[in-house]
């Protein structure tokens, strides 16, 4: 979303001359039948048009691409005219995430004989048009469909490990019911944890790479990515105890293995928490510039 932002705002100029040079050529005709039927055909990115009277009450229903909604008909929408500054009887406001679609748009506003006229472009899709930002919508579906079972196949083998695990230890306690030892315990709770981190791991690439339409998703998921690395080094820790117990009761020639695992995963830890400390650098930092930004855009 802050990608698509900052390169608007180095194209403004550009983009808004785009809008209303194409617009202006058909706004007087309205928002009649073929007037949107044209607007629609001009403009793929178009989302919806509706239209208001001079004090910004709407009067028309949300005009979709297919269809139509009675939304918000009677209200009146002058909040949304605080997002920019009219100039000419015409406007561009800021992007906003439309509540209809929740997608990023940006809101032309042009003056018309009954008030105002409002055009609702998906922000994305203008900017692939014009080629500010790249867009191959067959490759991108492809990419999207190999994410898609991607994503599904870990989350199939997360639950094909959890109810392994549940079906280890149902078995072992039937069968050796005399001989409970802690590996019945600890093998299904590694299954567990390693399915735990499988579905955190298609379940963050099917919201990234599957579920794009929502905007407010941002390029990289830290949180994600924390619980995913918390959750093997948890499970290779429960080896690494079952590996310690096993050497103690059995074989002690195998502790120098086991030492080596404990300090490989005592170097994992330290390297991850450096990688949490960095993160939280980031984002304190990506947020200091986005109030700055904000303050900036207030001060204007």
């Amino acid at each position: 979303m802050q990608t698509l932002i900052k390169v608007y705002e180095h194209n403004k100029n550009l983009i808004e001359k785009f809008l209303f040079s194409t617009l202006e050529k058909q706004h007087g005709k309205g928002l009649g039948a073929e007037a949107l039927h044209n607007l629609f055909g001009l403009f793929p990115c178009l989302e919806a048009a509706y239209g208001t009277d001079d004090g910004f009450k709407q009067l028309t229903p949300v005009y979709l691409r297919r269809g139509q909604s009675d939304r918000g008909i009677g209200e009146e929408i002058s909040g949304l005219i605080n997002r920019g500054d009219f100039t000419d009887d015409r406007m561009i406001t800021e992007p906003y995430i439309s509540l209809m679609s929740g997608r990023l748009v940006l809101t032309v506003v042009l003056k018309s004989d009954t008030g105002y006229d409002f055009y609702d472009f998906n922000l994305r899709a203008l900017l692939e048009r014009l080629g500010l930002v790249p867009g191959h919508r067959r490759f991108s579906l492809f990419t999207r469909g190999v994410y898609l079972l991607m994503g599904s196949a870990l989350i199939f083998f997360a639950i094909f490990s959890v109810l392994y695990g549940f079906a280890y230890f149902w078995w072992d306690i039937c069968s050796h019911s005399r001989h409970f030892s802690l590996e019945t315990i600890f093998k299904p709770v590694i299954a567990v944890t390693l399915g735990l981190a499988f579905f955190d791991l298609g379940k963050t690439i099917i919201n990234h790479e599957v579920f794009r339409a929502s905007e407010t998703l941002e390029a990289f998921d830290a949180k994600s990515f924390v619980t995913f690395l918390t959750s093997i080094m948890i499970a290779l820790l429960i080896e690494a105890l079952l590996s310690v117990f096993k050497a103690s009761l059995s074989a002690f020639s195998d502790l120098l293995y086991v030492a080596a695992l404990i300090a490989s995963l005592a170097l994992l830890f330290f390297v991850v928490n450096h990688f949490i400390r960095g993160v939280g650098i980031w984002e304190r930092r990506t947020s200091a510039e986005n109030k700055g930004n904000r303050r900036e855009n207030d001060v204007v």
